[in-house]
């Protein structure tokens, strides 16, 4: 489950989340828009894991990317080239250090509280 704890929007929201160190997914939440104290729920069919990594990312309304990880800590990015559902390997290296690139990737759903 994500949830928008913010007071703002989130503008391009994504995550992803990968189990053990063998398979991860990726997808944009609903259509890129999570409003203030809105919910989106993550099904995936990927074995559970002892080891689950995951990073929700968005823009603001000045277009800066926040990127989060399980532990609450937080990283923001400059750039308007940047996409966030796109571009998570970027993120992913700078708070993981490793590469997703050679896992497969498996399939999610994301299912919008409204």
């Amino acid at each position: 489950m994500v949830l928008n704890a913010g007071a703002g929007v989130a503008n391009s929201a994504a995550f992803v989340l990968a189990v053990g160190d063998k398979e991860y997914c990726s997808n944009g939440l609903g259509s890129g828009f999570l409003s203030s104290q809105g919910v989106a729920r993550v099904e995936t069919k990927m074995r559970p894991q002892e080891k689950i990594r995951a990073l929700v990312m968005c823009r603001d309304v000045d277009r800066r990317i926040w990127v989060y990880d399980l532990q609450g800590n937080r990283k923001s990015y400059k750039g308007a080239k940047l996409d966030p559902a796109r571009d998570f390997q970027v993120f992913w290296s700078d708070f993981y250090g490793d590469d997703l690139e050679e896992w497969p990737r498996g399939a999610s759903k994301v299912k919008m509280d409204i």
